[in-house]
C-alpha cells in the first residue's frame, strides 16, 4: 500500500521494476544449500556409513536440509510454544 500511495505520479513500469526486486525468502534460503549439498543416492549412502555421519536414510538427510533452510514443519505449533514461552517469561 505504501509503494501504491508513494508512487502514484510514476509510470506502471516502475511496478514491475518493484515487483521483480523482490527476493522470496524461503526460496532463497533453499536455493543456496541445495546448490552445494549433494543429492542422495545409494553411493552417498555408502560414503556417509564409511564416516559414521549420522544420515543413514534419505528421510534423515532430506530432514536435516529442511531445519538446515530454517522451515518450520509446523508453524502453528511452533507459534503456540512461542506464544507459551513469551506468557512464562512475562509471568517471572
Amino acid at each position: 500500500m505504501r509503494e501504491r500511495g508513494a508512487s502514484s505520479a510514476l509510470p506502471p513500469l516502475y511496478f514491475l521494476h518493484v515487483w521483480w526486486a523482490r527476493r522470496p525468502l524461503l526460496a532463497s534460503r533453499a536455493a543456496l544449500p541445495a546448490s552445494v549439498l549433494l543429492t542422495w543416492s545409494e553411493s552417498l549412502a555408502r560414503f556417509l556409513k564409511e564416516r559414521e555421519l549420522p544420515f543413514q536414510l534419505a528421510e534423515e538427510y532430506q530432514e536435516w536440509f529442511v531445519e538446515l533452510c530454517g522451515i518450520l514443519r509446523e508453524p502453528v505449533a511452533a507459534r503456540a510454544k512461542l506464544a507459551r514461552a513469551r506468557i512464562e517469561t512475562m509471568d517471572q
